[in-house]
């Protein structure tokens, strides 16, 4: 059960789904959202999403940050050890 917020459950649906397409920038800027409610959003459905994921055997992951364009226009890739 999620706590008391003030968007509706909709909204959360369009800003996760938009949020694995662009940058959660992008998506506040086209929702009129701020930046930290986007962000809220999305956190709290990784939190449901990705519970139950052991990481047990996990030993090495790989993260990196490119920025491409003027307008603050960052990409995050990710990846495995194996990959």
């Amino acid at each position: 059960m999620r706590a008391y917020v003030r968007y509706s459950l909709s909204l959360a649906r369009l800003v996760c789904g938009l949020s694995r397409l662009m940058p959660l920038i992008d998506v506040a800027a086209l929702t009129h959202l701020g930046w930290d409610t986007v962000k809220q959003i999305v956190k709290a459905d990784l939190a449901v999403r990705y519970k139950d994921i052991s990481l047990k055997k996990v030993k090495r992951i790989a993260i990196d940050e490119i920025h491409i364009g003027a307008k603050a226009k960052f990409y995050i890739i990710a990846s495995s050890e194996s990959s």
